[in-house]
């Protein structure tokens, strides 16, 4: 399942109006282990863009293949992904992912989430394997970082973009790890 993947990442909130009171839910607590409550995966249409992105509790996605749903559920990069048939890296799908109610659950929670979807959907099974590959380092330029640090208001309403380009890289409310 080796292959090169570009996704932008365009996590949303469901943070109301600037003049709305914020009703974004409650974080869940960091041992809590949500359960998938519904979803959704149907095939994209085929002149759809490819995004993902988060509103609230749920996770949605537009246009995305197998080998994208993966390297988020197990925070991988494409080329760490080897083996399976061609298919998981062309046919695209619309996912709609619901946790069980009881608050917004954090990333790690949520990528557990779509581990279970995709075993259960897809009957995903994988096998962990060590493999040297070619790595890239960020490093900062000559005039120094150019990192701002992430407001409580972000945090709070869970947002986050992330966009790439040749020889850019923009995120905002992202880790670097």
């Amino acid at each position: 399942m080796a292959v090169a993947l570009r996704i932008c990442f365009l996590l949303a909130t469901s943070a109301p109006l600037a003049w709305a009171q914020n009703t974004a839910p409650p974080a869940l607590a960091p041992d809590a282990k949500p359960a998938l409550d519904v979803a959704t995966i149907k095939p994209s249409q085929p002149d759809e863009e490819r995004r993902v992105y988060v509103e609230g509790t749920h996770l949605s996605t537009r246009a995305t293949t197998l080998v994208d749903l993966m390297t988020f559920a197990y925070s991988v990069h494409a080329l760490q992904i080897t083996g399976g048939p061609a298919w998981i890296r062309t046919d695209r799908y619309d996912v709609l992912m619901q946790p069980n109610p009881g608050g917004r659950p954090s990333t790690a929670q949520m990528r557990s989430i779509m581990q279970g979807l995709l075993a259960d959907r897809f009957q995903l099974r994988l096998h962990h394997a060590s493999k040297e590959l070619e790595v890239y380092s960020i490093v900062p330029s000559k005039r120094g970082a150019h990192l701002a640090p992430t407001t409580a208001e972000e945090v709070a309403a869970n947002t986050a973009t992330s966009a790439s380009g040749p020889g850019t890289m923009v995120a905002k409310n992202a880790s670097v790890a």
